[in-house]
């Protein structure tokens, strides 16, 4: 499985641990941000997206065609 992490910087060091996140999965995208504009793009061909501030809505959802879970790295919904 392929997973993208939107907004890897706006978690701090504290609260993740990078090498249980990257066992998780057979392959990971960590970007430190994501522009709005490419979000789209950039999680097209993903199975997981994991978000902390970075919107994931929901034209981004429906073209992503493999993707299995989304996961919000933060309080709230309303991404």
């Amino acid at each position: 499985m392929h997973g993208v992490f939107l907004d890897l910087a706006s978690v701090g060091p504290a609260d993740l641990d990078h090498g249980r996140l990257r066992a998780s999965l057979d392959s990971w995208q960590l970007r430190e941000h994501t522009q709005a504009g490419d979000i789209a793009a950039v999680v097209q061909d993903a199975e997981v997206v994991v978000t902390n501030k970075a919107v994931l809505d929901a034209a981004c959802i429906e073209q992503a065609g493999a993707l299995k879970l989304v996961c919000v790295a933060a309080t709230g919904y309303n991404n």
